[in-house]
């Protein structure tokens, strides 16, 4: 198949793809604790990370799947709200540190 662009303008635009990738100001990879791990404890579904903007930063904050209504027809699951991402990840640090200190916890979790 013959090429629609040249070899040279392929390139610059794969190095230009590679910048926005890092650069961007839409790029949404910031480190998280326990994104992706941690579901409700109410209704079981996943907590997801958003985002919100103030005049002076941005704010990160974990929200259950279940609150959200736009997701379910008959309006949302569970009634929880959102929770600061900073102290979210305090509480599972707090948790993650204190499990190796108790051989009880860690035999509880490996018979679950």
């Amino acid at each position: 198949m013959p090429a629609i662009v040249s070899e040279e303008t392929f390139g610059r635009a794969e190095e230009r793809l590679a910048l926005n990738k890092t650069r961007s100001p839409r790029r949404t990879k910031t480190p998280s604790v326990v994104q992706g791990l941690v579901t409700c404890g109410k209704c079981g579904y996943a907590l997801s990370r958003r985002s919100t903007r103030t005049s002076a930063r941005k704010i990160f904050y974990y929200r259950c799947l279940g609150s959200e209504s736009w997701r379910h027809l008959n309006g949302p699951v569970r009634d929880n709200r959102p929770m600061r991402k900073e102290r979210f990840d305090d509480i599972v640090w707090t948790e993650v540190v204190r499990l190796p200190e108790d051989p009880a916890l860690i035999s509880a979790e490996i018979g679950r």
